[in-house]
């Protein structure tokens, strides 16, 4: 077709002379020029109208659909596209405009004439343009190709932009994702009506473009193999000629951007972008050489997000259930909900994901996680084999892809598996990259090589991360190589940038290879840049130790990984023998890091490793470079006195380390291995990764790529920030940053705190009366020889007033003079505390403690690990409490000869005021010596006041003395209301002779019925000198037969020995069978921890007068219904996961 011109008649015929009716228009069409027919068979490549008024606009596709209207009167102008058509399709070709300016429609008829040339699509009003030599030698104007550019982020795009703006690079180290989310588009014309926001689109008629798809494989948002809309195309594109518009222009069009599919199929996800002035973005660059509009488009993946669909395609073609993305490097699958990460297991291992939004996965469906335990909300990636689930068909699988959290938060992932190895979100890696993601309220448990990644192989990246609020638990007695991060580090993989707040690591089964971050490395990773804050808890002490223990990782057994920019804080608590403030063991150098751990070991003897930053040095010479330990130390015997409890490292083997501008705080109570930082300008020696002004505010030196509250106005005196009108609300808090600082909380009323860092206490400190609110923020006080110059309550806190309160806090302290750790007396609350100590306090108070020496106040959401002597009124959490006491945790271990009375593994006396509710203990308390005890309980000594919802744990053991009285698994001493609780406790009496009274499963002595709570075992054994034992061991089975009276007091019988999970030698009656049997029924009831060489089993029936006695072995809760009361009494419970699957509070998480 040439260059024909087409004039259009169109009649307004109006219905009313008043200005504001509205005209009924017909449309008819007529050729003035070469054409007898009057019909839209002349634009093959379709016709537009489009109508703009300064109240409305609209625009109609005119084809046989098209129906009379009416239209405001006003002052219109009126435009139309044709097209002579591309092989019939629509909007390409040879283009034709009209334009019609300032009509007047006022209620009479009104005759329009529009003349259609393609030389008016020259006029500015349609956009940029340009002419081209057609077939016939005739210039003809053309609309610019269109190539579109998908980004998620349209802000970085300025003049002169090109496709390679927006890329996704998915290597950590360089990472760039600008990239945006779309696999397809076309371009979309259909009728609409606009009068100013409110916009109609009719859908009866539309146009549309062909389908161009986005590089799958490319690294940028362009589309495949340089393809355009328009005339530079090849294909079935050709010839897509549309106006980009100007200024005022209403020619509206829409792009479709499809996430599901590359070929633009509409069942999949899908966004419709407005393209209000014509075909171009507020972000599009005319390209005069290629005569292009490079058109930029965003497409996040919170769009496909909010999609309907729950497929897309992936690369190879196949339906994949995910939202968008095909799975591959450049176009990685998009994760939406928890739902969308499960399904990844063993299904989608070697695929790549970015996270398309911040997900809870609380709201999963817990339907679709195999054999389910724990609570858990998450299938690892990696899934399970048919021999660990027996409703998986497959194997498990090594996840070799990307994981891009896009900066997302991940909250409350729960992987509980604790019978399995390789535990983690991600099981076992290879090569992978998991990167830039946070995770919140994370929790994983499970037997060995568990972490974030259980077991990173190959040469792969863990970088950006971020895990706040996590724990993770290994249950293996052995090698359990158990860290925050990765649990086996068994490739040459880079961890860099990951930031740890509020995680707790957790083993209490005597495993070995423990860290903050990384559990067991045996390889030359890099590790740089990784910070950890939180709680590493290790084996009670009594049980087998812990062994290569780090705050950043437990064992680096290879010369030559790098280990640089690393910082520890918080806590390590318990029964270890191989501890460092960085790493328990070491075998390379260490530099530009720091420790500010408080370290504790309860295990006696002298041969234990403690360093402030390495354990155990094995490599020559090793290099301790610009590094530095702020933290302190404490180990029984007196840490100062082991020549292997030292301020840098521990233990070294061959060549001495070389200690390189590396310091020590003068008050670590470890031996001082280098010039003791005494002033803080001792730290002006430290260099290149460190900020270097800090300290000369009193506050020690971070590194530079450590984050921090402790800069600017926060590092201002208390005096000088209330000035500045901070601390009066909760939002804006005085920021506490240093000694002094802190110091100046005493006594101020009324006003909000927060730590900015770990606070180091001078030895023998405390004292302070806390009035106003301290939130821990996560952070430590950590404190030697507490309250040692003090003498009202000592402790930390003397007292914490009535309108006092403290939250998320950790504490570390030892008191040998004090009340109590934390504090003296407690007015106030405490909440989300967690105390570490040791009271050995050799002075006279009313009460003692490890938390606090008395309560008066509330106490909710805390927890207390310690130690201490055999003292009179004593609780680990407080002394006497005459409050509240709620969802509080005890873990106490006691070994003495002293007397003792009133004592419990929670709350010493328990007034007629005091409430102890869902509660747990497990304590070790052996009082081995003649001395009499009395009133001694597994939770409460003496208890006049509520005890409900609470337990003593599986584990738990009292060993009494020659005088007992009012001994009991749970309460001691009864003489008040006790309701839905059990003991699992075991109370073992040692003597023969002497004087027991008194002495229950659950309660020793009580005033008050309580047959409706529980005691588990039927506990109450007797040692004694006069009934020989014979060992007679078969296998690896040992059985030690015992004579009469034997446990039921008439026969003897077998005892097997064997070593428990917790690694403790245990000793199990076995009801049937004999020493070479393979089939034996062990009855759990009966369980001692050690004995010595002689044994009579006593029948305590007669003393177990209190509680329920469970008499059968169980398994589980349908075989004691007797427990199901606990569960249907209330909201606090649910089924347990402790063996021998007992009912647990719902807030335990062990």
């Amino acid at each position: 077709m040439k260059n024909l011109v087409f004039i259009f008649i169109f009649i307004f015929a109006g219905c009313s002379a008043k200005q504001d009716t509205e005209a009924n228009f017909q449309v008819s069409m007529r050729n003035m020029v070469g054409n007898s027919a009057a019909n839209s068979s002349l634009f093959p490549g379709g016709l537009i109208l489009y109508g703009v008024s300064d109240k409305m606009s609209f625009s109609r596709i005119m084809d046989s659909n098209i129906k009379d209207e009416l239209v405001p009167n006003g002052t219109w102008d009126f435009y139309v596209l044709g097209w002579d058509g591309n092989g019939g399709t629509k909007m390409t070709g040879k283009v034709y405009c009209a334009v019609a300016k300032n009509v007047s429609l006022n209620g009479t008829a009104t005759k329009v004439e529009l003349t259609a040339t393609n030389a008016k699509c020259a006029l500015p009003i349609f956009g940029q343009a340009y002419s081209e030599t057609d077939a016939d030698d005739n210039n003809e104007v053309r609309f610019p190709n269109i190539d579109i550019v998908s980004c998620n982020d349209l802000s970085i795009i300025n003049n002169g932009s090109s496709a390679t703006d927006c890329n996704y690079n998915s290597d950590p180290n360089s990472y760039n994702y600008t990239k945006g989310t779309a696999r397809s588009y076309k371009i979309i014309a259909t009728g609409f009506n606009q009068a100013g926001p409110s916009f109609n689109e009719l859908s009866n008629s539309f146009y549309e473009s062909s389908c161009v798809a986005v590089d799958p494989a490319g690294t940028t948002g362009g589309l495949s193999s340089g393809e355009v809309l328009g005339f530079g195309g090849s294909g079935d594109i050709d010839g897509l000629n549309i106006p980009p518009g100007s200024f005022g222009s209403k020619f509206r069009f829409k792009l479709r951007a499809y996430f599901g599919s590359e070929n633009c199929i509409d069942t999949y996800a899908h966004k419709d972008i407005p393209l209000i002035k014509g075909a171009k973005t507020p972000k599009t660059f005319f390209n005069g050489t290629t005569k292009t509009n490079t058109m930029f488009v965003k497409t996040t993946t919170q769009d496909v997000c909010e999609s309907r669909s729950d497929q897309t395609v992936d690369a190879t073609g196949n339906n994949a259930p995910f939202k968008g993305g095909a799975g591959s490097d450049g176009m990685p699958f998009i994760l939406c909900d928890g739902d969308d990460i499960n399904e990844i297991s063993n299904n989608y291992a070697s695929d790549h994901f970015i996270v398309g939004r911040d997900i809870d996965m609380k709201y999963v469906d817990p339907s679709k996680i195999p054999c389910r335990e724990g609570g858990g909300t998450m299938t690892p990636i990696g899934g399970l084999s048919v021999g660990e689930c027996a409703s998986e068909s497959g194997s498990a699988a090594t996840f070799t892809g990307t994981f891009n959290g896009n900066g997302k938060v991940i909250k409350n992932a729960r992987v509980v598996f604790k019978e399995l190895n390789d535990v983690g979100f991600v099981r076992t890696h290879n090569g992978a990259k998991l990167f830039y993601t946070k995770f919140e309220k994370l929790f994983i448990k499970g037997n060995r090589n568990v972490g974030l990644v259980g077991v990173a192989n190959g040469t792969g990246d863990i970088n950006e991360i971020k895990i706040d609020n996590a724990k993770m638990i290994g249950l293996d007695h052995d090698e359990v190589n158990l860290g925050g991060v990765v649990g086996y580090l068994a490739g040459n993989s880079r961890l860099e940038r990951i930031h740890l707040d509020n995680v707790e690591v957790k083993n209490v089964k005597g495993g070995q290879h423990i860290g903050g971050a990384i559990g067991y490395n045996t390889t030359s990773s890099i590790v740089r840049d990784v910070f950890f804050n939180g709680r590493i808890i290790l084996s009670p002490f009594e049980a087998r130790h812990n062994e290569y223990v780090g705050g950043i990782v437990g064992k680096s057994a290879h010369a030559s990984p790098v280990y640089e920019q690393l910082s520890s804080k918080g806590i390590i608590y318990g029964n270890a023998k191989t501890i460092g403030g960085i790493a328990g063991f070491l075998n390379s150098d260490l530099s530009s890091s720091y420790s500010e751990m408080g370290i504790m070991s309860t295990m006696s003897g002298p041969t234990l490793n403690i360093g402030g930053l390495v354990g155990h040095i094995n490599k020559d010479g090793a290099q301790f470079l610009n590094s530095y330990f702020w933290g302190k130390m404490y180990a029984d015997p007196d840490c100062g006195t082991n020549s292997r409890c030292n301020s840098l490292f521990g233990k070294f083997n061959g060549i001495a380390p070389v200690i390189s501008t590396s310091l020590s705080h003068s008050e670590s109570s470890g031996n001082i291995q280098s010039s003791p930082a005494t002033t803080h300008s001792d730290f002006g020696a430290l260099s290149g990764a460190w900020l270097v002004s800090p300290w000369e505010n009193h506050l020690q030196p971070t590194l530079i790529s450590e984050k921090s509250m402790c800069r600017g106005d926060a590092l201002l005196s208390v005096d000088d920030q209330i000035d500045n009108r901070f601390g009066f609300t909760k939002e804006e808090p005085i920021i506490i940053c240093t000694r002094a600082q802190f110091f100046d909380i005493d006594n101020r009323a009324g006003l909000y705190f927060k730590l900015g860092k770990s606070i180091n206490l001078p030895n023998g400190g405390g004292g302070y009366s806390l009035k106003s609110h301290l939130d821990g923020n996560n952070h430590s006080i950590i404190i030697n020889n507490v309250g040692s110059v003090v003498t009202h309550h000592p402790a930390i806190f003397n007292e914490i007033n009535a309108t006092g309160s403290i939250s998320n806090l950790n504490v570390f302290g030892r008191t040998e003079k004090g009340q109590a750790i934390l504090a003296g007396v407690n007015n106030g609350k405490i909440n989300r505390v967690h105390v570490f100590g040791v009271n050995d306090s050799t002075e006279m108070h009313s009460s003692y403690g490890i938390l606090a020496g008395e309560n008066n106040g509330e106490v909710f959401n805390t927890s207390v690990y310690g130690k201490s002597k055999a003292l009179n009124s004593f609780g680990s959490v407080a002394g006497i409490n005459r409050g509240s006491i709620t969802r509080t945790k005890a873990e106490l271990g006691v070994m003495d000869n002293a007397p003792a009375a009133v004592f419990g593994g929670v709350v010493g006396h328990n007034t007629a005021t005091g409430n102890l509710s869902e509660s747990t203990g497990e304590t070790y308390m052996d009082f081995v010596g003649p001395d009499r005890v009395s009133e001694v309980g597994g939770l409460v000594g003496l208890n006049e006041g509520s005890i409900s919802d609470s337990y003593s744990k599986l584990g738990s053991t009292i060993y009494t003395p020659n005088i007992t009285e009012n001994v009991g698994g749970l309460v001691g001493d009864n003489q008040s209301t006790i309701r839905n609780s059990y003991s699992m406790n075991k109370v073992i009496v040692h003597q023969s002779s002497g004087h027991q009274a008194d002495i229950g499963g659950l309660v020793g002595q009580t005033s008050i019925d309580v047959t409706s709570n529980y005691y588990l075992f039927n506990p109450l054994l007797k040692l004694d000198s006069e009934t020989s034992i014979s060992a007679s061991c078969t296998g690896t089975s040992c059985f030690l037969s015992y004579s009469a009276p034997g446990f039921d007091g008439v026969t003897g019988g077998d005892i097997l020995y064997h070593r428990s999970a917790a690694g403790r030698p245990d000793y199990m009656r076995v009801q049937s069978g004999s020493a070479g049997s393979n089939v034996m029924n062990i009855d759990l009831d009966y369980t001692i921890s050690h004995f010595g060489d002689h044994l009579v089993a006593y029948n305590p029936s007669n003393l177990n007068v209190s509680g329920t006695l469970i008499t059968q072995a169980f398994n589980d809760l349908p075989d004691s219904p007797e427990l199901n009361n606990l569960l249907n009494s209330g909201d606090s419970w649910a089924e347990g996961s402790v063996y021998p699957f007992t009912p647990k509070l719902l807030h335990v998480d062990d």
